[in-house]
């Protein structure tokens, strides 16, 4: 599952969003609760709204909402695990706060070829 309810500037974990959802998944006393995607790097994001673990996250009032997150995932004695994430070349311009032009990081230098429509292209 993808949650891209995150807003900018630091894409924290949007508890007043996230409360409802994640309580209700503890309660169903899982085995396992595994969080959407969290993004690990602000310059790049799979989609805008990713949630971001970035440098500020372990400084209030970052932290707390981190905290928060974690205690209603887990209220109800079920284990979660965050899901860590980083897009690589998929990361499209606009989505993270990478300066314009900066090419996406990538392990490889073969071009991902998406197809021939606009919106492929975007």
């Amino acid at each position: 599952m993808q949650d891209t309810l995150a807003v900018e500037p630091f894409y924290d974990p949007p508890i007043e969003k996230f409360e409802n959802l994640y309580t209700q998944r503890a309660d169903a006393r899982y085995g396992l609760i595994i969080t959407g995607q969290v993004q690990v790097d602000i310059r790049y994001l799979s989609i805008k709204g990713d949630v971001v673990c970035h440098e500020h996250a372990l400084e209030q009032p970052h932290l707390s909402k981190w905290k928060r997150w974690a205690t209603i995932s887990q209220a109800s004695g079920t284990p979660c695990i965050v899901q860590l994430a980083h897009p690589g070349r998929m990361s499209p311009a606009g989505a993270g706060n990478r300066p314009a032009g900066m090419m996406p990081i990538c392990p490889s230098s073969v071009p991902v070829k998406l197809g021939d429509t606009w919106l492929d292209k975007v």
